[in-house]
């Protein structure tokens, strides 16, 4: 036997072109020749030729020219047979196996090549042992697998014995976008394996339940995306002790990129048969359809050979290229370090990522990026135009350098937070606004120079953020080192994956304090016009007052006394709207005195309808839309009502000629956005709107509407205070007004009442005017700073049958209260000088007589004395000016314990 010349096939330039590319790829290649002894029996094989991955595939350096029982002398006479085989049939072979004496497995593919004769196998293979150890590894224990499982980023699944899958692990679901258990079953994992794959896939564990084999397939799983990938999904039987099969342990194993590279393996194989017998054209396809430049040059200077890319990219054509020194077409400023890259390569040294410049036909340059490698006094290269990302890359730091100047010059506070309340990152505004260094505000909470008073909505702001909401307009007080406040208007923009948010703030402190002193000239303008209207209103009824007295004392003089009564009735009338002007003042400012019920809304209005349609006249059509189970609010029934009437009758004369009034009802879940649209408190709420179809208002009347006096209505024409003491009521009563217009279109009125926890008080029907109760001598203690008031109470006590005590202030009626005197009630007035105000009188009271009764009298409510309305048992409340059959009335049921 004679050793065969370890030499390979006779190589063109193609060849020499393609040998590169072995030269360059992981796979392991050989030549080897099949070695027989004198009998013809197959004993040994030679390596003929090796590419440098081999070494690293087989861990046998300096193997060309040698045997492979010389190299490993236990090698196992099973890899000769394989060879020899593919040698006999002359057909390629594709296998995996595994070598004990080389300790290694390995991926296969062998083809014969040359003539018969002289018995040679090209090889392209792949060590594949860490995969095999890896599957070895997998068949640990159970109580491993369950922890390992979570763990590893491969899919691990499990069945019951009969196949019933019961458990994926996170990556499953992970990678398929199912909701966890929504796998499980005998079948149910079918829904994500590709339609074409199923059946195999399906007869394979059919197949593998039946035998208890090792269950091995290989099918497309379908992501959350929607897209496919290739598994390997293997499972393995778990026996018990009789032997049975219990479970099966399986995993999905991504080889979509094994795949690939198996696909490119084949056709690199088929490629390099292709050239070993055919020397031809799918090399040459790859070369003339890459996008990249790819190309072959001398040490010269000059290209050999380019492929239609280079024409492409730079307009030259090949042979134009070929015929000038490369250097000719790189840009004079590149040319020196391009030199010295060629130097390099002839001196056997690779250039990776080498850039320059080449000029294109029209006179522009490209940047190209190089990759090249010299081999056998050839320069083989693959290039790629890089000009697009040079360019991006200018533009990228353009625009860097840009917000790195608007970062250093802006007057804005710009910088980044964590969630966990401190500063990242600050721009130099906060040192030249605040006066803090940036150590001092990186080192500390950002909490600590935020006003206090501004720390619960802060921490409400940051919890927003960390649910992914975006932040704006969020204005809070920022102390600066001199102790001074700035007032500052933030933008913030999450972060979630990296726990922060971005942050930008505005000074507004300047713009506030305008803001607030035009504020200050509205309401001096307000309260002028309120004045005025006013002066105007009570001097008309003051007129209709004293002019109606002033008759009265002529007609007596004069003896005609019929007269009087006429006179009598109109001063009443003007005193009376006198008082009911002074009521629309109080609710608009919110001092009026309420008498809070729970009442049932849609009770109010159904008993309000009739009332309405008489008002708003025939023709108008009323609408009434309640609410279904509508919850009771706490609010005064009386003026309730009011609010309903004036809306009302706003309503009809929006609608001149006619149209549709509606009144609805509705319960309300205010959330934050909602409750701050409306400047509520997030909550409960029943509404209570109005509707129509008529005029409708413009904004910037409806943005007035709720101020005193305002009105469109002609002069004489109401009194401009029906929609403000709509809103002073709300506003008392803890809820809101909210005005929906379009002109032309119409207006709708919604009142917003908070909720009331509890059930609404039953309104007695038709219950007629009780007569006025007299006293049976009990005392009345009088105590209220206006002599007139005081001596008409008087009046009145004493009409009535009971013994009156007066008292000009708190200490004088205190004297009173503790002394022996028989006392059965305290009438008081709220706003008492000398100290002591009533409802401190009356608390006081209580402590020395604690089942005193009191009757408070005052001309308007001070919420805070009076506890918003809410009284002890056995105290009630009347207001100025009051009618004095009502007083009587009032005094007799707080006497004998009834309610008002």
């Amino acid at each position: 036997m004679t050793d065969p010349e370890p030499t390979g096939p006779h190589l063109d330039g193609n060849t020499d072109r393609y040998g590169a590319i072995l030269d360059n790829t992981d796979l392991g290649f050989c030549v080897l020749e099949v070695l027989h002894d004198p009998d013809g029996r197959v004993v040994d094989y030679l390596f003929v030729e090796t590419n440098p991955s081999f070494e690293q595939q087989t861990g046998l350096s300096d193997a060309t020219g040698r045997t492979a029982r010389t190299l490993v002398p236990n090698l196992e006479q099973a890899w000769v047979d394989a060879y020899a085989d593919v040698d006999r049939r002359r057909e390629p072979s594709r296998f995996e196996s595994g070598s004990d004496a080389m300790a290694r497995w390995f991926d296969v593919y062998a083809f014969p090549v040359d003539a018969p004769e002289r018995h040679r196998v090209a090889l392209l293979f792949n060590d594949t042992s860490a995969r095999k150890a890896a599957e070895t590894e997998l068949r640990r224990s159970e109580e491993q697998f369950r922890v390992f499982a979570q763990a590893v980023p491969n899919q691990v699944w499990a069945a019951t014995g009969d196949g019933h899958l019961d458990w994926f692990n996170a990556q499953v679901y992970a990678y398929c976008g199912a909701a966890p258990g929504t796998l499980d079953g005998a079948k149910t994992w079918g829904r994500i394996v590709h339609p074409d794959d199923l059946p195999r896939a399906a007869e394979a564990w059919t197949r593998s339940l039946a035998t208890g084999e090792t269950y091995e397939v290989e099918f497309r799983i379908r992501r959350h995306d929607g897209a496919f990938r290739w598994f390997l999904a293997r499972a393995l039987p778990v026996r018990n002790e009789a032997g049975a099969v219990s479970r099966w342990v399986g995993t999905n194993t991504d080889i979509d990129d094994n795949r690939r590279q198996a696909a490119e393996l084949a056709r690199l194989n088929s490629a390099l048969q292709a050239k070993v017998e055919e020397r031809t054209r799918e090399r040459d396809l790859i070369w003339s359809a890459s996008s990249d430049l790819l190309c072959v040059a001398d040490l010269d200077g000059y290209f050999v050979e380019l492929n239609p890319a280079w024409a492409e990219t730079l307009g030259w054509s090949e042979e134009e290229m070929r015929s000038r020194p490369f250097l000719d077409f790189v840009h004079p400023g590149d040319r020196d370090t391009t030199g010295a890259a060629a130097a390099r390569l002839s001196d056997g040294e690779a250039q990776l990522s080498f850039e320059n410049r080449y000029r294109h036909s029209d006179g522009s340059y490209r940047w190209l990026s190089w990759n090249a490698v010299p081999r056998e006094g050839r320069i083989y290269a693959t290039v790629r135009d890089v000009t697009q990302v040079k360019r991006q890359a200018e533009e990228l730091d353009r625009r860097t350098r840009e917000r790195d100047r608007v970062w250093q010059s802006t007057n804005d506070l710009m910088g980044t937070a964590g969630f966990d309340g401190y500063m990242k990152s600050i721009n130099p505004a906060w040192t030249r606004m605040l006066g803090w260094t940036e150590e001092e505000l990186l080192a500390r909470p950002f909490a600590e120079i935020v006003d206090p008073a501004d720390h619960s909505e802060t921490a409400d702001v940051v919890r927003r953020l960390s649910q992914g909401e975006t932040v704006t307009d969020f204005v809070d007080h920022v102390r600066g080192r001199d102790g001074a406040y700035r007032t500052i208007d933030w933008t913030a923009i999450p972060e979630v994956e990296t726990s922060s948010f971005h942050i930008v703030g505005r000074d507004v402190t300047d713009q506030k304090r305008v803001e607030e002193q035009l504020r200050q000239s509205q309401k001096m303008e307000a309260v002028g016009q309120l004045t005025g209207g006013l002066a105007h209103d009570f001097n008309n009824l003051l007129a209709g007052i004293s002019g109606s007295l002033e008759m009265m004392e002529t007609r007596i003089a004069q003896g005609r006394s019929a007269d009087v009564e006429r006179y009598l009735s109109a001063a009443q009338g003007a005193a009376r709207r006198a008082a009911a002007l002074t009521h629309r003042l109080l609710a608009f400012s919110r001092r009026q005195t309420l008498e809070p019920k729970a009442t049932n809304v849609n009770v109010l209005v159904a008993g309000m309808e009739e009332l309405v349609r008489r008002t708003v006249g025939p023709s108008i059509l009323v609408e009434v839309v309640v609410a279904s189970g509508a919850w009771p609010v706490l609010a005064d029934p009386n003026q309730l009502e009011n609010a309903l009437l004036n809306l009302c009758i706003n309503a009809r004369d929006a609608m001149p000629d006619g149209g549709r009034l509606t009144i609805e009802t509705g319960n309300r879940w205010l959330d934050e956005r909602a409750a701050r649209e409306r400047d509520l408190p997030p909550g409960q709420y029943v509404s209570l709107c109005v509707s129509d179809n008529g005029t409708g208002m413009p904004r910037d009347v409806v943005e007035r509407a709720m101020e005193p006096f305002f009105t469109t209505k002609p002069i004489g024409v109401g009194t401009g205070l029906g929609l403000s003491m709509i809103y002073g009521f709300a506003r008392q009563s803890g809820g809101q007004v909210r005005i929906y217009s379009e002109v032309g279109q119409g207006t709708m009125v919604c009142v917003y009442l908070p909720r009331h926890l509890g059930d609404a008080e039953a309104e007695p029907v038709g219950a007629a005017q009780a007569a006025v109760p007299g006293g049976d001598g009990e005392t009345v203690l009088v105590i209220d700073d206006e002599p007139l008031v005081r001596m008409l109470v008087v009046d009145v006590l004493e009409d009535l049958g009971y013994r009156a005590i007066e008292a000009a202030d708190g200490p004088s009626g205190m004297k009173v209260l503790q002394s022996n005197a028989r006392i059965d009630l305290l009438i008081t007035d709220v706003g008492l000088p000398n100290g002591m105000n009533g409802r401190q009188v009356a608390d006081a009271a209580r402590e020395l007589r604690p089942t005193l009764k009191v009757l408070f009298v005052t001309g308007y409510a001070e919420n805070a004395v009076l506890n918003h309305g809410h009284l002890d048992h056995g105290m009630s409340i009347v207001t100025k000016p009051f009618n004095v059959e009502d007083l009587g009335r009032r005094i007799g049921a707080v006497i004998r314990d009834e309610r008002p």
